[in-house]
């Protein structure tokens, strides 16, 4: 089993993480409301996105350790193609253990 604290998100211009903390929360438990919920895109849920850091495929394990330390997210590995990042991974301290 997989577990996240944070959650990525593709924003207007960059990726950004989702605490599924603060989505938990906002989807609260009544079953009902919860489905209505659902389909509440973040911008109207006013759940913040918060910066990502992004690290290369080829990134040594040495350097995304450092880019660990004292940020208390994961980093989010990407695929520069063209213009674009695309994400193929995330790297939490526990994955570095």
């Amino acid at each position: 089993a997989s577990s996240f604290s944070f959650l990525p998100v593709k924003g207007a211009t960059e990726w950004c993480l989702v605490s599924d903390s603060e989505l938990a929360t906002y989807l609260g438990t009544d079953t009902s409301e919860r489905r209505n919920r659902l389909a509440h895109t973040l911008d109207a849920a006013r759940i913040s996105l918060r910066p990502a850091r992004l690290c290369a495929v080829d990134t040594p394990l040495g350097e995304a350790l450092r880019m660990l330390d004292g940020f208390p997210r994961p980093l989010l590995v990407c695929r520069k193609e063209g213009e674009q990042q695309s994400l193929v991974g995330i790297i939490t301290p526990f994955d570095l253990l």
